[in-house]
């Protein structure tokens, strides 16, 4: 009696992971001795961090192998609450959190608990191509939104305003994106958010899973984190690709109970709860420290660098179109131009699947076919593999192209679109992606060659304004009207070439701009002591960055998961922007405490102390070596750190302990940065620190040594001129600022008063912003202050040169000017 061996209709309609398929294939070859090289599957290389490998062992030792609640052990669900509040911005209860076996799992529980049939789920494209599938598992219809190279594989929120209906009852955000690995802006993420908000039935299951893997100065949202949407939203994360912990398959869903425990009746009549010992082990995964601490900066540093390589070396080959991944660990790369070829021994080339079998069976190389992700004219490559083994793949992909010719361009073409590159390169580097004039789309990373484009700036300064100008050149040039150039060509890689260009003036074709230009393009500044974005410190990056500087932040280390949760989650964003209308990017935020000069310094206490756990190589000559290793060399260096445990009490009253600490976190700290970053900064370079008219003047209740800190502090400005500058070449100079409303000033007491008596009795009757002091920082920083060194710049209004206070009584009978 023969068997039915039919299957359900919704079983016959699903496809089979394409991710899977290719690397079982490519298995099934090395198993048959064929050297085949697996770039295709989305899996980390790094073994699991020893720690958390070793809480899931220990919980075996332990005996802890038995059933968990089906939402996940209460240890853990609390640790994510509280992972979810300080990283992302946004509140859950325990009873919100719902662990499965991986992230997978949440998506299709979260996809069947609130789609119905004939729903509509909206999918940008390209999307992870279990979406779509995981959407005809509910019956609903899966709504795919094509999205561009050009614009960076992002949802356009017009196209997704068109789109929706009654029907539509869930969009997919994926950020950062596989297979793109794009990430979505704070501000497009909002423009999405208004567009959800007006329509009730419309819910968004963001997928977070690639979080942690994020290259600066991208920076990750969480959409449940904006405005009114933390009760639309399922946020879905894991710890497979962070954490290098695939093979322990444990993933969360959070979002409002109702859906939440909606996800858990599936559940609970599936899997039940997940593995008792991968629970331990996530557990110790987030105890690591803030984004994962030092485990995951060193892998994403490995992915940043496997992905330069592969964006300089298919940047070389004819045709190819890249975007520059800004998240995760995939190259998605259009190679249609090379479709329509006919291969010797193989055939034709007609779509993204063929030109992966062609790649596999003559370059060996696994590659997944872009048609799986929703877009056939690309093809995805994990670089989650070691650098040699993607050096070995690339190496053997361009002799397998090497005797296909892309069918859309032409040698010639390219060579002279290639020219066209380089001059518009060119332009970049020399005028401001704010230039009226020129229109170069610099706003988004996508690669013209295997050069990086960078977002430079020029201050000017005029005497024929009131207020700095921030502006570029306005020429009269123009290089494509909307979208990045690369969109209508593809460019071959070659050495760089000298171009003098020209941006002529609107005006006039032979005057120059006006004024002196503050140029810190190609520059690298460090700034110790930002912990908001309302201090002077936070003004000089902002300057510096608007001249175009490239900015990293020193912050105290107990301070950094605050000031770093705040920029990810956009907090800071209005404060960020530059008057050209960008954010100031911050590429890289140190833990940094500069009280301690190296490791040996450190006491017990502090090791221990709580507010320091999960950061490391946080002093100051840790930090130093930390950056030289990330980054080479600086040039500029900023001192804006100032402590004083009893600045409060007078000096008379001041204990020696807290005399003593205030010069040294506010006056030895500048020392010691000196001491430990000249070395790595390049000849010519600046330092500036931060001082206070109390260094020379009485001001009574600024107590605790700190007018000793900062007299000291300006002594040392001359001593370390010299030093610094005939041992390396390097400037060193201090600003003497007038008081600010700060949230540090604050702890002073009586800072309003101050401001309100420098108001009065200043020869500029006005109140100090932070701003002018960043300008001045960028004006000391700049080569138009190359012979100024040792010295100590007043920006107060003039307040320090008065002997008396104008407001007094005793001078009621003078004739005093007054402002107007």
């Amino acid at each position: 009696m023969d068997v039915d061996i039919s299957l359900s209709p919704k079983v016959n309609s699903l496809k089979p992971s394409k991710t899977l398929v290719i690397t079982d294939q490519a298995t099934a070859l090395v198993q048959a001795g064929v050297p085949i090289i697996k770039l295709a599957a989305g899996e980390p290389d790094f073994n699991t961090p020893v720690v958390v490998a070793e809480a899931g062992m220990k919980a075996i030792r332990d005996g802890y192998t038995r059933y968990t609640p089906n939402a996940g052990t209460l240890e853990l669900r609390s640790a994510i609450c509280d992972k979810l509040k300080e990283e992302n911005g946004i509140s859950y209860t325990p009873d919100q959190i719902l662990v499965s076996n991986g992230a997978k799992q949440s998506i299709l529980q979260a996809v069947l608990a609130v789609c119905s049939p004939g729903d509509e789920v909206i999918i940008p494209a390209p999307y992870w191509m279990s979406y779509p599938e995981m959407a005809r598992l509910a019956d609903a219809t899966a709504v795919i939104l094509p999205t561009r190279i050009s614009e960076d594989f992002l949802l356009d929120p017009k196209i997704l305003e068109s789109k929706l209906s009654e029907k539509s009852r869930l969009l997919i955000i994926g950020t950062p994106s596989n297979p793109a690995g794009s990430v979505y802006p704070r501000k497009l993420l909002e423009q999405i958010a208004q567009i959800v908000a007006t329509h009730p039935r419309l819910l968004v299951l963001s997928d977070e899973i690639y979080e942690h893997i994020i290259y600066a100065p991208a920076v990750h949202t969480s959409f449940a984190s904006l405005s009114g949407m933390w009760e639309r939203t399922l946020t879905v994360n894991g710890f497979s690709k962070a954490f290098a912990m695939t093979g322990w398959r444990l993933g969360y869903l959070a979002g409002p109970q109702h859906f939440v425990s909606a996800c858990g009746k599936i559940q609970s009549q599936s899997t039940s709860g997940a593995c008792s010992i991968s629970q331990k082990a996530a557990v110790a995964a987030l105890g690591l420290g803030y984004a994962g601490g030092e485990a995951v900066v060193t892998m994403v540093k490995a992915f940043k660098e496997r992905r330069d390589y592969l964006v300089q070396t298919f940047g070389e080959l004819e045709g190819v179109k890249i975007f520059v991944p800004q998240g995760a660990f995939y190259l998605f790369l259009d190679f249609s131009s090379y479709y329509g070829t006919e291969a010797e021994g193989f055939g034709l080339i007609k779509d993204s699947g063929s030109l992966c079998r062609y790649l596999l069976d003559k370059a060996q190389v696994a590659l997944v076919p872009g048609d799986a992700f929703g877009d056939d004219t690309c093809i995805r490559i994990s670089y989650a593999a070691s650098l040699s083994t993607i050096q070995a793949a690339t190496e053997s992909i361009k002799k397998a192209l090497i005797t296909l010719k892309p069918v859309i361009i032409t040698r010639k073409k390219l060579r002279f679109q290639h020219s066209i590159a380089l001059v518009l390169l060119s332009l970049e580097r020399m005028a401001t992606s704010a230039t009226p004039g020129i229109r170069i789309a610099t706003n988004k990373p996508c690669a013209y060659s295997s050069y990086k484009v960078s977002k430079p700036g020029i201050a000017f300064f005029s005497s024929g304004s009131k207020t700095t100008s921030w502006a570029g050149l306005n020429s009269s040039s123009q290089a494509s009207s909307a979208q990045p150039v690369f969109q209508n060509f593809q460019i071959t890689s070659a050495k760089p070439q000298k171009f003098v260009m020209k941006a002529l003036s609107e005006s006039s074709s032979s005057k120059p701009a006006s004024g002196l230009p503050i140029d810190l393009r190609g520059k690298r500044a460090f700034i110790a002591g930002i912990a908001d974005d309302n201090g002077y410190g936070w003004a000089i990056a902002k300057s510096l960055a608007a001249a175009g500087a490239e900015i990293l932040v020193g912050t105290w280390v107990p301070a950094l998961n605050i000031f770093e949760s705040s920029l990810r989650r956009g907090k800071f964003d209005e404060s960020r922007t530059l008057p050209d209308g960008s954010l100031m990017e911050i590429t890289k935020v140190y833990p940094l405490d500069a009280v301690f000069d190296c490791p040996e310094d450190v006491p017990e206490d502090i090791k221990t102390n709580k507010r320091y756990a999960g950061s490391s190589n946080w002093t100051v000559k840790e930090v130093a070596e930390s950056v030289k290793q990330d980054f080479g060399s600086i040039d500029i260096l900023v001192h804006s750190l100032a402590n004083g445990p009893e600045v409060s009490k007078p000096l008379l009253e001041t204990s020696r302990n807290g005399y003593l600490a205030a010069i040294s976190a506010s006056s030895y700290s500048f020392v010691s940065l000196l001491k430990h970053f000249v070395p790595i900064m390049n000849p010519g370079g600046a330092t500036i620190s931060l001082t206070y008219i109390a260094s020379e003047r009485i001001i009574p209740g600024y107590g605790g040594g700190m007018s000793s800190a900062k007299a000291a502090l300006e002594s040392d400005t001359k001593v370390l001129a010299f030093e610094a500058g005939r041992k390396h070449k390097i400037r060193v100079n201090t600003i003497s600022a007038g008081p600010l409303r700060s949230r540090a000033a604050k702890a002073i007491g009586f800072i309003d008063m101050m401001i309100d008596y420098s108001r009065e009795n200043a020869p500029l009757q006005k109140e100090l912003s932070a701003e002018e002091v960043g300008d001045t920082a960028a004006f000391l920083a700049s080569p138009l202050a190359s012979a100024i060194t040792g010295a100590v710049i007043y920006v107060d209004n003039g307040l320090n040169a008065m002997g008396v206070g104008v407001d007094s009584p005793v001078f009621a009978d003078l004739d005093i000017p007054k402002s107007t």
